[in-house]
């Protein structure tokens, strides 16, 4: 996630939302996510574009940022 971020840097905005910290449960509820290891990628207005689950394969994160902010 680290080399993700510093790729995107500017470009798209990461959010980290622990199912155990309670500051987080608006936006956790807002995209379903119930369970560690849920990752979403949101347009800037929060429409869900996609959702992983799991490990990341980083080749298809990659895919799906640059298919949206080029």
């Amino acid at each position: 996630m680290n080399r993700l971020r510093a790729n995107y840097d500017g470009r798209v905005e990461f959010f980290e939302l622990d199912v155990d910290n309670p500051a987080s449960k608006a936006m956790r509820d807002r995209y379903g996510m119930k369970a560690q290891a849920i990752y979403v990628l949101a347009d800037a207005n929060g429409g869900e574009l996609f959702r992983w689950f799991g490990v990341l394969n980083e080749a298809t994160v990659i895919t799906a940022f640059d298919g949206v902010v080029g």
